[in-house]
């Protein structure tokens, strides 16, 4: 089964999908409706699947447990009281920039998908009261606890293990937050922000002390390195910064000491040891990529998947599929061979033929 969420009308709807031909299997909604002139309506992350549950947050904060064949098990609302910003007027073109605040809620909602683990569910929501992370039952969908003091931005939950000590890292809207996963009291932080309070891209994780935090509008990438304090607590050292890969929707990802990734639109290569931007070329758009052995599928912005070679000398695109037909800022799945991409109007889904996908040779399923 594939699941997606979508808004239909006035609902909020969680769809699944039949993997080998696309017909809907069930359908589970609730009366709840986001929208914004930034970046349309709907709900904004991905479900998570846990224990043959699926859990699912709404761009107002709804989170859901639902059965693995839809019936609901629990709902909660993760930002009580959540009010969203106004609907754009008919017609109107979405303006530049993140806009200011308007209602309780970030101007694209709750974004960041569920993390699932030890039977919590733990989000980020972004109401105003600035807690970055909540912590509910798994079972029950009841509140373990509430924690931070810096509101949440885009980005997801991550449970990692960090100078040996497990936690939940939340980059929220003035930079990266480690919680004890017990409490949820902050262990440390790390401010790093642009002059938006957006931060979209998930930390890149590159061992268990260094990690790789990018974000747009002008601000560029920092790699910190975290070690044990004298003190018995954690020590936070900047090791390079630069401006020059500035990652504003899409995750980098590491292959062989270098890192790729979109900045500004554009794929770029960074030299992990120095910072170093090595090239900057491919005009994708504020697309996504996801790394398949030493290979990156690109989801432009503009709808088309890309099969690019990365190499520290430079990109070499392998093929192409026009998979979409119109902008997409949502992120490509891919299920062993089966590759899933979609917008807010299409989906589609893909087979990649065995010992053929290096070629970008597809065979087309349904959309």
């Amino acid at each position: 089964m594939a699941l997606a969420q979508q808004q239909r009308g006035q609902r909020e709807a969680v769809v699944c999908y039949d993997l080998a031909t696309g017909a809907e299997r069930w359908i589970h909604s609730d009366p709840v409706r986001f929208d914004s002139s930034y970046g349309g309506p709907g709900p904004r992350a991905t479900p998570t699947i846990a224990d043959g549950r699926i859990y699912t947050i709404g761009a107002t904060g709804r989170l859901t447990c639902l059965a693995a064949d839809g019936p609901a098990v629990w709902g909660v609302d993760a930002v009580p009281g959540a009010v969203a910003p106004p609907p754009p007027p008919p017609g109107a073109p979405a303006p530049e920039g993140e806009p200011p605040d308007s209602g309780d809620l970030l101007a694209h909602g709750v974004a960041g998908s569920p993390l699932v683990v030890d039977g919590r569910v733990y989000v980020s929501p972004c109401g105003r009261d600035g807690k970055s992370l909540a912590a509910c039952d798994a079972a029950s969908g009841a509140e373990v606890f509430r924690a931070g003091s810096a509101r949440a931005s885009y980005s997801s939950p991550v449970l990692v293990t960090v100078a040996g000590a497990p936690c939940i890292l939340v980059f929220n809207g003035v930079g990266l937050a480690a919680h004890d996963p017990a409490d949820g009291s902050v262990r440390w932080t790390f401010p790093w922000a642009n002059d938006q309070s957006t931060n979209c891209s998930q930390p890149l994780v590159i061992d268990d002390r260094r990690i790789l935090l990018s974000t747009g509008y002008g601000t560029g990438s920092v790699l910190i390195e975290v070690t044990d304090g004298d003190d018995g607590g954690w020590k936070v050292a900047e090791v390079w910064r630069t401006r020059d890969f500035k990652s504003k929707f899409a995750t980098p990802v590491l292959l062989g000491g270098h890192v790729y990734g979109l900045d500004d639109g554009i794929l770029a290569c960074l030299d992990l040891e120095t910072g170093k931007r090595l090239w900057k070329k491919g005009r994708y758009g504020h697309g996504q990529v996801l790394l398949v052995g030493t290979s990156l599928l690109v989801q432009t912005e503009a709808g088309p998947v890309v099969l690019v070679e990365p190499t520290p000398a430079g990109p070499v695109e392998r093929g192409r599929i026009d998979a979409l037909s119109d902008k997409t800022w949502n992120t490509l799945t891919l299920a062993g061979d089966r590759l899933l991409v979609r917008n807010s109007v299409e989906a589609a889904c893909y087979v990649l033929a065995p010992g053929e996908a290096s070629a970008g040779e597809v065979a087309g399923v349904g959309r």
